[in-house]
């Protein structure tokens, strides 16, 4: 990628506190984790999609099942990465998502 992001890292935060800290922030993307402890990746993403309007939302994990893929991008992920994965393809996939995104995402009232 040309340009250079600000990235707010959330790693090791439970997905109701990052669902909390996603609500005040404007993030331009979301790399989410299917499995997480405590709520799926799935259900953060029906949750995310719940409570903004905007920022794509790129899956990435080291499940393959096809149909855990279909239910993500049906639900509104950007895309679906899975573990491990190639960084240059990682970076297409981020570029593609951003210049995909309208504008910036609005925070749930």
């Amino acid at each position: 990628m040309t340009n250079k992001l600000c990235l707010t890292r959330l790693a090791n935060t439970s997905p109701p506190t990052a669902l909390r800290r996603l609500r005040r922030s404007r993030p331009d993307l979301v790399l989410l984790d299917i499995r997480m402890p405590g709520m799926d990746g799935v259900d953060v993403l029906r949750r995310l999609r719940g409570m903004t309007v905007g920022p794509p939302v790129i899956m990435l994990t080291a499940n393959v099942d096809p149909a855990v893929a279909r239910k993500t991008l049906s639900i509104g992920a950007f895309d679906y990465v899975t573990k491990p994965f190639n960084l240059n393809h990682l970076d297409q996939v981020v570029e593609a998502a951003i210049l995909h995104t309208p504008g910036p995402s609005t925070p749930a009232p």
